[in-house]
């Protein structure tokens, strides 16, 4: 079985499909959801679908087995595999360590994102020469809806929206620019960049919800990414603007956001951190990946 790099386009909907028949039913292993992967392809900081051709991709057929991928830049790897075919693992990482890495000052460099579950991974790593650094998790959480609570209040004056009534996007650049603690103004070259996301398969204008202040900025950000196929719902981006922080705004915004999946269907909810603002909320940790690491 040999491995073939990604094709631009052509085969976004097929991972997606992928992604989604491979996922298990206890977020436990490494394998993405296809909303992480959607919101990676669609959103403004990915840039074209273009610069993800050294993705390699396998197949059984017509059946798509297996996938390595980065998901910010070259350097980093993710590993996804139907489980018929985890014995694809060693190749993957050949082929991770051929087109995935990053070079700086004459040395390859390339960090394997390797679940805390995922043993047969972590033991082919080892092999490899890869150091896991127990000091740095990615990890991920769940919001178990049926149990966990969904009440919020806001300040008074303040008001939930969505970009289905107000998709201002230069709002929209300003919170997120702010919300993740980027200094100075928001660049007005990244304002068109944020309509693409709406691009996305998944995507859907009243799932992303925003937190009006009652001098008409957008407070706080939130977006949900609801998979009917999996009753999951991936919680992506969140962002408050620094200003107006501690006022219980993010937390509205994450709930109104799982509100909204639960009424389609959603079960649970996911988000990739396991910080005390998540936990919080209710979310629970559920696993980790490590970010092994190799230079030569």
């Amino acid at each position: 079985m040999t491995p073939r790099q990604y094709k631009p386009y052509q085969d976004t909907p097929r991972v997606s499909q992928f992604l989604t028949s491979i996922y298990p039913s206890v977020d436990r292993q490494s394998n993405w959801l296809r909303a992480r992967w959607e919101y990676m392809i669609y959103s403004v900081q990915s840039g074209l679908e273009d610069h993800l051709a050294p993705i390699g991709i396998w197949e059984a057929g017509d059946e798509m087995v297996a996938m390595v991928n980065f998901e910010e830049s070259l350097g980093e790897a993710y590993f996804h595999a139907h489980p018929a075919h985890n014995h694809l693992k060693a190749e993957m990482l050949s082929h991770a360590e051929k087109s995935l890495c990053s070079v700086e000052d004459g040395k390859r460099r390339l960090a394997l994102f390797v679940s805390e579950f995922d043993h047969e991974l972590e033991a082919i790593a080892t092999a490899a020469g890869y150091v896991k650094p127990v000091d740095s998790p990615y990890e991920t959480s769940e919001f178990d809806i049926a149990t966990a609570s969904l009440d919020f209040s806001l300040p008074g004056g303040y008001r939930v929206t969505d970009r289905a009534e107000d998709n201002d996007l230069r709002r929209i650049n300003r919170v997120l620019w702010r919300g993740f603690n980027h200094e100075g103004p928001p660049p007005e070259k990244y304002v068109a960049g944020r309509a693409d996301v709406e691009k996305a398969p998944l995507y859907r204008p009243d799932l992303v919800v925003m937190i009006e202040a009652p001098d008409g900025d957008f407070a706080s950000y939130c977006g949900i990414w609801y998979d009917p196929a999996l009753q999951v719902a991936y919680v992506e981006p969140v962002a408050t603007d620094p200003d107006y922080r501690r006022m219980g705004l993010g937390k509205a915004a994450v709930l109104e956001v799982i509100r909204r999946a639960a009424e389609l269907g959603a079960t649970r909810a996911i988000v990739g951190s396991g910080q005390e603002f998540y936990q919080a909320i209710g979310f629970q940790r559920v696993f980790a990946y490590y970010p092994w690491q190799k230079e030569w």
